[in-house]
């Protein structure tokens, strides 16, 4: 019986082409640290966390729990050679390999109406258990499983500042995808997940309202809970906007008045007198990366609109920054206090 069951995982670790361990000395082999060190980081992890708070754009505290340089790098060998080797659904749109919220936002385009949703403290709600099923589902015996797990989370959960966290919720929220996406398929709705952000879209804000309450149950049973506050429908009497991007009949972007403040903000940046401070400067760039990702049209007017600013010799040595249309690439949405529409 337990030949056949450790068949069953040698085989499934095959399949993936995932690295064979099934103890932590294995561990040690693969990834090259000592025995004593792992176990010291499953073992004793207040040791080895820096825990602090930030600012959420939404008001209130959220809590960073910060691996130490070390663990770090295991998480990281765990995400490269393990968790991205598996691929998340086809619903979830958020921290994986290829997705973005440009991707996300694409799936609703054209819809009349959007749900959005948010699971409340979606990562401290996946705890040790729920990530331990998972690497014993991927095909690892209990006692490789249960270091791989304790190695990936921090105070019975998952911490937000390691980096296997974000895979490991999206592997972990696989069933709610399928059940979501199954229930709202047969109704003509678009379902997609940005990691905690859940949107659902359809033509009939009425048959979308309606819905609600059996896709809370939904998540209810798959063990999360909903952010009541940030649960709302959007149809065409106001503005539809996923992930903070607004939908229009073919396209999406960052809205007309997210363009008019940040075309304020250029204004002054190129215009005034004093020096400007980094933070301005770096605001702008991330800004302008960030438009080359999601709203080309709008970069490409803005930075017209910046030329046509730059017309004196003085102007020209303020400006440090370049606007073009090939700036660094960045994935999610700068923090910065414009709206969302």
């Amino acid at each position: 019986m337990i030949k056949r069951k450790q068949s069953f995982h040698s085989n499934h670790l095959k399949l993936f082409a995932l690295p064979f361990i099934g103890s932590l000395k294995e561990l040690s082999n693969e990834i090259r640290i000592s025995e004593r060190l792992l176990f010291d980081f499953s073992k004793f992890q207040d040791s080895f966390y820096k825990t602090y708070e930030i600012s959420k754009k939404s008001g209130g505290k959220r809590m960073i729990s910060q691996p130490c340089r070390k663990l770090k790098a295991v998480q990281a060998w765990i995400l490269h050679n393990i968790l991205y080797k598996i691929k998340s659904s086809e619903y979830s749109q958020g921290f994986d390999l290829g997705n973005s919220i440009s991707k996300n936002a694409q799936v609703h385009i054209g819809n009349n109406c959007v749900l959005n949703l948010d699971i409340k403290n979606y990562f401290n709600t996946i705890d040790f258990k729920r990530v331990y099923k998972l690497f014993l589902k991927i095909g690892y015996n209990y006692e490789a499983s249960y270091i791989l797990a304790k190695l990936c989370t921090y105070k019975d959960c998952l911490p937000q500042g390691a980096p296997t966290s974000s895979k490991l919720a999206n592997l972990i929220s696989w069933n709610l995808d399928l059940r979501i996406a199954g229930y709202a398929s047969k109704r003509g709705f678009n379902y997609t997940r940005y990691a905690d952000d859940i949107t659902i879209s359809g033509y009939i804000p009425h048959s979308l309202r309606k819905a609600i309450p059996k896709i809370f149950g939904i998540i209810n049973n798959e063990g999360f809970n909903i952010n009541h506050k940030k649960t709302r429908v959007q149809d065409l009497s106001g503005k539809r906007s996923v992930t903070g991007l607004v939908l229009y009949d073919e396209t999406y972007g960052i809205g007309h008045d997210n363009k008019r403040k940040l075309r304020a903000k250029i204004y002054n940046f190129l215009t005034k007198e004093e020096c400007h401070t980094d933070k301005e400067q770096m605001e702008l760039n991330g800004w302008y990366s960030y438009l080359n990702n999601v709203d080309k049209k709008r970069l490409r007017q803005l930075s017209t609109f910046a030329s046509k600013l730059l017309l004196s010799e003085n102007s020209l040595k303020r400006l440090s920054i370049k606007f073009s249309d090939k700036p660094k690439k960045i994935v999610h949405q700068p923090k910065t206090t414009l709206s969302n529409d």
